[in-house]
């Protein structure tokens, strides 16, 4: 239990909810329900830690997002409350390399594809939905370089930033 600006909050741990959490759920070790005075947060989990959801409860309305997980434990993709779905996609070398977003009733949309990594790092390019590329450079420590946006053709938003460091 904790005080927050006069409101106690109460934070539980190893316990699984069995009205919010499905059959299986693993809570050993796990934050699993934070509560206010309005509002509260529950978590359920798989047997290896990872989230597969999150209901929020404020002022009586609930909300609930998911997580699907591949049985080599890559995230397949996130639920959000209004149904919407993001999903990974993923390379050979087990490195997300694109998003998709599917909304009720829609189609699925590229949001992020071909990203590139550096060795045994972060993303170093990508290319957003709507087809405009983003790279940037990183320094030996994996700081960053630089930081562009646009295509060989000249397609642009004008995004140019550099870094430099006090040593």
């Amino acid at each position: 239990t904790n005080s927050l600006n006069g409101n106690r909050v109460r934070y539980t741990w190893d316990t699984v909810d069995e009205g919010a959490c499905p059959a299986g759920s693993a809570a050993k070790g796990r934050l699993t329900r934070i509560a206010g005075p309005d509002s509260t947060i529950t978590y359920c989990y798989t047997t290896h830690g990872e989230v597969t959801r999150r209901v929020e409860v404020i002022a009586g309305v609930t909300l609930v997002t998911q997580w699907r997980y591949r049985t080599n434990g890559q995230r397949e993709a996130m639920v959000y409350p209004d149904g919407t779905v993001v999903d990974y996609v993923y390379g050979a070398n087990g490195l997300v390399t694109g998003l998709g977003v599917t909304r009720p009733g829609a189609a699925r949309e590229v949001l992020l594809q071909d990203v590139q990594y550096a060795p045994s790092g972060p993303p170093v390019a990508w290319t957003f939905g709507n087809g405009l590329p983003m790279r940037r450079t990183l320094t030996r420590d994996y700081r960053p370089g630089t930081v562009e946006d646009g295509d060989p053709d000249g397609a642009s938003i004008g995004l140019g930033l550099g870094y430099e460091f006090d040593q």
